[in-house]
């Protein structure tokens, strides 16, 4: 079986870097969306998101799309980042 994407949105505690590290060390690989104001791409495995915002999501799907790194697999752990 090939490695797997996972795109993990929001947790940037502890708990989201457990998952993160958990899912690397199985040779997956993890793209993270961050909450924060707007969409900003930063690279092809790192990104920034207003969860809130269906624009800002289709946008990162879209660009997740044109880099060929479609997710398998999606952590939504956006309300662990508002609850800390």
């Amino acid at each position: 079986m090939p490695p797997q994407r996972w795109l993990v949105l929001g947790a940037r505690d502890a708990l989201g870097t457990a998952i993160s590290e958990g899912l690397a060390a199985r040779n997956a690989t993890v793209i993270h969306a961050r909450a924060g104001k707007e969409f900003t791409a930063h690279d092809t495995k790192r990104y920034t998101v207003d969860a809130a915002s269906k624009q800002d999501l289709l946008r990162l799907l879209n660009s997740l799309e044109a880099d060929r790194m479609q997710p398998d697999d999606i952590v939504h752990a956006v309300s662990l980042d508002a609850a800390a």
